[in-house]
C-alpha cells in the first residue's frame, strides 16, 4: 500500500510534498530523506516556497511525464483525473501580510455527496483529505482574484497533470 504525505512537516514546502506524493503516485518508493536529497541536486529548495517554472523543472529532472494546464475549471480537473491521471494543484492564499501558492496532490474524484476529490497536503482545517467541487472553485475564484487585484500577474491557479504510462 502507497503511504502518501498528508501533512506538510515543518520546514518542508508543499512543492516538495506535492512531488514526493506523484513519485509514490507513479510507483516509485521515495523515501522523504533521499527524495530531498535528490530534490536539493536538481536545484530545488524544499524549504522554500517554488513557482510553476521551478516545478516543471523538476517534474523534468525526475522523468515524470506531465502537462502543465492554466486556465483551470473543476471540470476540467474531473475529467483528467477520471481518466487515470492525477495533479498537482497550485491555487493562491494571502493574509493580511503575506501571499503566497499552495500546491497539493490529487490522485482521485468521486460523485459522492455533490463531487470530491481526494487530496495530500491539503490546508481545510478538515480531518478528511476529500475536497469538495465548491472548495476546490473557491481557491480557483481567489487565485484569480488575488493575481488580479494584489499583484497584477497572469499566472492564476493551475495544475500539473501527472501522467502515468
Amino acid at each position: 500500500m502507497k503511504r502518501y504525505i498528508t501533512e506538510q512537516p515543518h520546514r518542508m514546502s508543499c512543492g516538495s510534498i506535492a512531488i514526493m506524493n506523484a513519485l509514490k503516485w507513479l510507483g516509485y518508493s521515495a523515501p522523504y530523506r533521499e527524495t530531498m536529497k535528490d530534490l536539493e541536486k536538481a536545484g530545488y529548495e524544499p524549504k522554500k516556497s517554488k513557482w510553476a517554472c521551478d516545478m516543471k523543472a523538476i517534474l523534468k529532472a525526475y522523468g515524470i511525464k506531465f502537462k502543465f494546464h492554466e486556465n483551470v475549471t473543476v471540470n476540467k480537473m474531473k475529467k483528467i483525473v477520471n481518466k487515470g491521471n492525477a495533479l498537482i494543484f497550485a491555487y493562491d492564499w494571502v493574509t493580511t501580510t503575506r501571499h503566497g501558492t499552495h500546491y497539493i496532490f490529487i490522485d482521485f474524484y468521486t460523485d459522492f455527496a455533490g463531487g470530491h476529490f481526494n487530496a495530500y497536503n491539503y490546508h481545510t482545517g478538515f480531518e478528511t483529505g476529500m475536497l469538495s467541487e465548491n472548495y476546490i472553485d473557491q481557491c480557483i475564484y481567489i487565485s484569480k482574484k488575488i493575481r488580479k487585484d494584489l499583484i497584477r500577474k497572469k499566472q492564476v491557479a493551475h495544475f500539473f497533470e501527472i501522467i502515468k504510462e
